[in-house]
């Protein structure tokens, strides 16, 4: 798979090696993300399932089924500010990451929360650039520090549907930072000229959620198959065949 940049964020395939850290030797996510992990890294749903993340990813050699990535959010660095170090996070839990203001399915199929009500950060018609190299990204003439503020992807349910889900640490919540990453997603999956669906899941109350999805062209289409939950869905444009 391939690096994807957005307009502020640099979304990165989730390898074998980096889930593996993430969920038993954190101290070296930095250096395989080029990037600070915040204290409160993982975002708690992410956090209540990363063994087994970890190990189905392990197992998918092929990536056959799941198509994982971190995002990587490009901070600009005032010009009278020093170079900030890596910082390492701290366990599974504290910070602002424990509650989660909306709901969508993960790569793995889980439940995983996204809260991100804010308007005008990106839309479905704004571009992203793929590219294979595994450095960092800046944008523009200033200069950048990288942070990791959350993770999403796609679990392939087949015959051409893709199941989208998307968490996000909550101290970057309403700021357009998840509606741009779907965005940037949506472009990715339905440049596989096999995907012609992709499908999400949220609970009715979780607005935000919902919101994301919406300004990302998705449609509600009726209940989830998880109980309480509703799906949305997202077509491929008409005479689509892959980007």
């Amino acid at each position: 798979m391939e690096n994807i940049h957005s307009a502020r964020l640099d979304i990165i395939p989730v390898t074998a090696a980096i889930i593996r850290a993430d969920a038993s030797n954190r101290e070296a996510l930095p250096g395989l993300l080029g990037a600070r992990v915040p204290a409160e890294w993982p975002p708690a749903l992410l956090a209540d399932h990363l063994e087994e993340f970890a190990r189905n990813l392990e197992a998918d050699t092929e990536r056959n089924q799941q198509h994982p990535f971190y995002w990587i959010l490009r901070e600009e660095i005032p010009s009278d500010a020093g170079a900030g170090g890596n910082s390492t996070g701290g366990g599974f839990t504290g910070g602002g990451s424990t509650d989660v203001d909306s709901t969508s399915r993960d790569s793995s199929g889980r439940a995983s929360g996204c809260g991100d009500s804010s308007g005008g950060a990106s839309s479905r018609g704004d571009s992203a650039r793929r590219d294979s190299a595994s450095g960092g990204s800046t944008r523009g003439n200033g200069a950048a520090r990288r942070v990791l503020i959350g993770n999403g992807g796609f679990f392939d349910l087949g015959g051409g549907t893709w199941m989208i889900g998307y968490s996000m640490l909550e101290a970057y919540h309403n700021r357009g930072y998840a509606t741009e990453a779907v965005a940037a997603l949506v472009d990715y999956a339905f440049s596989h000229p096999s995907v012609a669906t992709i499908v999400g899941t949220t609970f009715p109350n979780l607005i935000a959620s919902i919101r994301v999805m919406e300004k990302n062209g998705f449609r509600y289409d009726g209940p989830g198959d998880e109980a309480g939950t509703i799906r949305y869905v997202l077509h491929r444009p008409a005479g689509g065949a892959g980007l």
